[in-house]
């Protein structure tokens, strides 16, 4: 590379000279690794300071002057060489004619050197991809650069960000340069002649905290499943922790294969991203999801941008200052005491607002009559409102698309229905026509509640008492509603939190869960959508089963759910939203869940609650390996030690807490409390979130925290919170619920207190009822302090833990199934495993393989993870003691065909290890003839046309194989697909999978045999063998070529010239050619080299770790 030219005033202190002129010396490093004392100081420095220097240097020197101008740098002698040679045919004989005037000289070489490096940097800005100004830029693109070269990854992992920092091993610091990519995070430093190299992947972490000491170690803790490993930044502490933070909550969703996963910001990975902006782009996504937390939004809700203003509060006459944040459509503001959330859809009109009183506002005019919203004090008022304005116009657009789009959807769904049509339109145009369901006609049910509230008439006095107080809640609310708005667009105040944590009354408790979830937000944006779902044909077969196993077991003491339409709104619902989320399908628990909310709203708003409850409020609680739930008793744990530890301890003794919780989180408290008491709680958790469920079990456990100490097993503390939880009552109750717990009604609940109150014996013997308000009240008043905040922190650190646990018992259950018939070691298949779920974690993301590709729950254990050819070809070069030469791809590519049994162009980890054992562990007679077999995937009919075909029959080099295709190829180029047992034979059918039922061998012509002796030649090739074994393999193969020569029918033969059988195209191919297998294993065995090599069992161990 060309440089204007610069003054070096040690010529020769770490540079030794290699060429040179009457003016021009080329000059190489001195040094390195491993050349001694002044190497390993420079490559110690250069790392330290990420300035790595040229490896070659050219410089001009004056014999009048002791200056010398280094004019170009290289990285490679060769590179170096070619300035040379270019500098001595235009530069040096100029300098020659000039006769020894060194001031022109130097003036020459500053001239032409400044025009040529100024002419290659405008050619450089036209046709590079980024500008040379932006320095940030070019250090990311050496960042990457020097990434990829040091950790050997593809161009397809993307770096994220790289920071300066010190790796502690031995407790001696190794200053170097932490490496922070989509998939990996991976460290480097270079310390006086020691390389230190780490390389993890972001699903290989057990633990990430950050650390600090009164020394200054201010950094990480990176914990692995057998290391911990401690770097301390003096810089960007926090900006690490977090970015890190992220990166392994990405890696989690690949690992969990969940549907999530191109939402992470990665939907279109074929656009050209500028690396330096990955952070940026990271950042702007953590301030989304804190956005959307606080709201509670929809999961695709970006932050447009936020802000300081003041908000005027109408109730109280006075602004109040605070954030207000614009996305595409919500406005939306929030300080300590009020909160507020409005729909781009409630909004008609922005524009300017200046008074007296205001300064430098904006006025929302809402839709229906709503009072008017007004901020002020707006730094950027125009840009505010053209935001607002923009986002206006599109949501309108998108409003009235949906909308007409829905009520024609319905139109037609009713005529089909009319008129016995099977036709059924796709949602919102997308083109996938679908079959109509047998969903027959039905209308959307109200509320349960109004249609089978059972209140008691025994005639007690006291229940007009809580008639009373049903409707003093009521007023409360409506003079609330009066004051602070109505709806969703209403003052989130902390006056509502505390008539909320009262219990809400019936007449609007499901409006309000509604609002404070966010899912009415939800329904307004996507209407008709509901009713799409009912109607759809895609319902999976196996949640519909589930469903209705679990229809009857939902509230079943309930009359709602004792009679036919309740059970079917229950029903719809769930099967609507198995289709929405196929993940998810059903899981346990949402039926208990759904049942409570299909009583207090109308079947529709309970879908879109139940979408809220799922994917926001309580994210991967409900999944076949409830890992949030288990998070969540992680963080109850930890919780419970911070308040009481003493108490903690004891549970933790006994292994019992995390049992007990399990029903409390699913269920929340439904299953486990009575139905009245359960509701208020949930009350609480729709209006504060998951905190709300904390504080009350701490609650729980601060009440009983006298018994359980007294616990001496898990018997004892089940049936203290057994105890507990039949004597809490809600007073305020109005009618007869249902609960697995027995409900007492009212009236008993009075009978029961004046029993206690009138009788000293029996306040003796039975302890008091415990009203619900009071366990509310001292959850809220001993436990406020715990946020959200802090229970996502804590979520996130057991999150880690819970899923390395579940993916450790995955892997067990694999290995036990693998283990039974395989020829591999239990160490062996461990370290295989490791390498193929490496391998299926980087096709989410380098292949575009999408996890519900690569997974299903409804598999067995032992095929569940799977992998494509990208991945399995890696797997194959890595290990395969016949893939590592010249024709590995090709092997690798036709053992892929044999072993993917199923056609579904995957290969699980059972017959991956089948194909591999093939090659290492089988007998020699087996892997030769395995061998033979893949050779088998050539189209052996004569009358096919090869023209200039590869050895695939196809144009079409391998690499470029469409992969779409290899089901069909495999089907279509041989007599019947190949299917193997254990022992590398061929069984018949699918369900002979124990190879009790062998087909015949059908036998080789001659051009799948020439790519079979090719294909020895290549096994052989990196082998250290003599020529004695090149010319077994040619003799042998000749004289295969002589047998089958003598299996042709005998006809009458012409003249012809021989043809060398390496280089015969596919038209002088002699069809009635063959050998056999048995033809193929007795040449083999005769050539004692070849046959000893099938005959070795490669250390796959050593192979891995290499």
């Amino acid at each position: 590379m060309w440089l204007k030219p610069e003054e070096v005033l040690l010529p020769g202190a770490l540079w030794e000279t290699v060429r040179s002129n009457e003016y021009f010396y080329m000059q190489r490093k001195r040094g390195g690794p491993k050349k001694g004392i002044s190497g390993m100081l420079l490559g110690t420095v250069e790392n330290v300071f990420d300035a790595k220097s040229a490896e070659f240097r050219i410089l001009l020197h004056t014999p009048d002057s002791d200056v010398y101008l280094c004019i170009s740098v290289a990285q490679t002698r060769e590179d170096s060489d070619n300035d040379w040679e270019w500098i001595s045919e235009h530069m040096l004989p100029p300098l020659i004619s000039l006769n020894k005037n060194y001031d022109d000289v130097r003036l020459y070489v500053h001239g032409k050197m400044d025009s040529m490096v100024e002419s290659l940097a405008i050619e450089a800005e036209d046709t590079s991809e980024y500008q040379d100004g932006d320095d940030e830029s070019k250090s990311y693109r050496d960042a990457a650069m020097k990434f990829r070269k040091l950790f050997n990854m593809p161009d397809e992992e993307k770096l994220v960000n790289f920071y300066s920092c010190s790796f502690w091993k031995s407790r001696i610091p190794r200053q170097g340069w932490l490496y922070l990519s989509v998939n990996h995070f991976c460290f480097y430093s270079f310390m006086l002649g020691s390389e230190s190299r780490i390389k993890l992947r972001w699903s290989e972490i057990f633990s990430l905290d950050r650390i600090g000491s009164m020394l200054g170690r201010n950094g990480i803790r990176v914990v692995t499943r057998d290391t911990s490993y401690e770097f301390t930044m003096f810089m960007n502490v926090s900006e690490t922790l977090k970015l890190c933070q992220q990166l392994i909550t990405f890696a989690l969703k690949q690992l969990m294969a969940e549907a999530g996963y191109s939402s992470f910001g990665f939907k279109d990975r074929n656009r050209k991203k500028h690396n330096s902006l990955m952070k940026r782009d990271l950042h702007a996504q953590m301030r989304s999801e804190t956005y959307r937390a606080e709201f509670n939004l929809p999961s695709n809700e970006k932050l447009d941008g936020d802000c300081q203003a003041s908000l005027w509060l109408p109730y109280r006459k006075i602004a109040v200052g605070g954030t207000l944040s614009i996305s595409r459509n919500f406005v939306c503001f929030v300080n300590d005491t009020v909160k507020l959330v409005i729909p781009m859809y409630e909004i008609s009109l922005v524009e300017k607002c200046d008074n007296t009183e205001i300064r430098n506002g904006a006025i929302l005019t809402l839709k229906d009559g709503k009072a008017p919203v007004i901020f002020s004090r707006l730094r950027d008022r125009a840009t505010v409102i053209s935001t607002i304005s923009r986002f206006l116009g599109s949501a309108r657009g998108a409003s009235e698309r949906k909308k007409t789009v829905s009520e024609t959807s319905s139109r037609q769904r009713r005529s089909s229905s009319e008129s016995g049509s099977t036709e059924d339109n796709s949602w919102l145009g997308d083109g996938d026509d679908r079959s109509a369901s047998s969903v027959d006609p039905f209308d959307l049910q109200p509320a349960l509640i109004t249609l089978f509230h059972r209140k008691l008439d025994d005639g007690v006095s006291k229940l007009e008492i809580a008639d009373v107080k049903e409707e003093t809640k009521q007023q409360q609310w409506r003079m609330h509603f009066d004051t602070y708005g109505h709806g969703v667009t209403m003052y989130r105040t902390n006056e509502a939190q505390e008539l909320i944590r009262r219990g809400l009354p019936e007449l609007y408790r499901g409006e309000l869960w509604m609002i404070y979830s966010g899912a009415l937000t939800d329904k307004q944006m996507h209407p008709g959508y509901y009713e799409h779902l009912v109607y759809s044909s895609d319902r999976p077969k196996v949640s519909a089963d589930e469903i209705e196993r679990d229809l009857h077991r939902s509230l079943p003491e309930h009359p709602a759910f004792q009679s036919d339409v309740g059970i079917a709104a229950l029903r719809r619902v769930l099967n609507a939203y198995a289709i929405r989320n196929p993940n998810i399908g059903y899981c346990q628990a949402m039926n208990i869940v759904t049942s409570v909310i299909l009583l207090y709203c109308p079947e529709e708003d309970a879908f879109w609650l139940l979408t809220a409850l799922c994917e926001r409020l309580l994210p991967d609680y409900y999944n076949t390996r409830v890992v949030g739930a288990q998070v969540d008793q992680g963080v109850l744990g930890d919780l419970t030690e911070s308040f009481m530890p003493e108490l903690h301890k004891k549970l933790a003794a006994l292994d019992v807490l995390s049992f007990v919780s399990l029903s409390w989180f699913l269920t929340l408290f439904v299953s486990q409390m009575p139905f009245d008491c359960a509701v208020q709680i949930i009350d609480c958790f729709f209006c504060d979130g998951a905190r709300a469920i904390f504080q009350v079990a701490l609650a729980i456990l601060e009440e009983n925290k006298e018994e359980l100490a007294a616990c001496k097993d898990e018997t004892d503390v089940i049936t203290v919170f057994v105890e507990y939880f039949k004597r809490l009552r809600n007073r305020d109750s109005v009618f007869k619920g249902a609960s697995k717990q027995p409900n007492i009604s009212v009236a008993e609940d009075f009978e029961a207190s004046q029993e206690e109150e009138t009788s000293s014996k029996d306040t003796k013997k039975r302890k008091r009822l415990i009203p619900v308000e009071r366990l509310i009240h001292n959850a809220y008043k001993l436990f406020g302090t715990v946020s959200n905040e802090e229970v996502e922190s804590l979520r996130f650190r057991h999150k880690l833990k819970v899923i390395q646990r579940l993916e450790d018992n995955t892997k067990r259950n694999v290995l036990r199934n693998v283990k039974e018939t395989s020829l591999f070691t239990g160490e062996e298949l461990d370290h295989l495993y490791r390498q193929f779920k490496q391998q299926q974690i980087a096709g989410f993301f380098w292949s575009r393989l999408h996890p519900s590709q690569a997974y299903d729950r409804n598999d067995p254990f032992c095929i569940q993870g799977k992998i494509n050819l990208d991945r399995f070809k890696n797997l194959m070069f890595a290990l395969s003691p016949w893939c590592a030469n010249s024709l590995g791809e090709e092997l690798a590519y036709r053992t892929f065909l044999v072993t993917d049994v199923d056609g579904d162009e995957l290969v699980n980890f059972s017959e991956f290890v089948s194909s591999l054992e093939l090659m290492t562990r089988a007998s020699a007679e087996k892997r030769i003839t395995f061998l033979y077999r893949l050779h088998l995937t050539i189209s052996c009919s004569p009358d096919v046309s090869h023209g200039d075909e590869n050895e695939f029959g196809s144009s079409t080099p391998p690499e470029m194989v469409n992969h779409a295709d290899v089901s069909s190829r495999s089907s279509s180029n041989t007599s019947s697909p190949i299917k193997l047992d254990r022992e590398g034979e061929v069984v018949e059918d699918e369900g002979d999978l124990g190879g009790s039922s062998k087909a015949h061998v059908q036998k080789m012509n001659q051009q799948q045999f020439i790519q079979f002796w090719k294909s020895l030649y290549d096994i052989f090739a990196s082998r250290d063998q003599d020529q004695k074994l090149y010319c077994a393999i040619s003799s042998m193969g000749a004289n295969m070529l002589r047998m089958g020569e003598m299996s042709k029918p005998l006809r009458s033969s012409g003249s012809s010239s021989p043809v060398d059988p390496l280089k015969m195209k596919a038209e002088v191919f002699d069809p009635d050619w063959n050998i056999s297998v048995e033809q193929v294993l007795a040449s083999i065995s005769q050539e004692s080299r070849i046959y000893h090599f099938f005959e070795e069992k490669p250390n796959v161990l050593q192979i891995v770790e290499s």
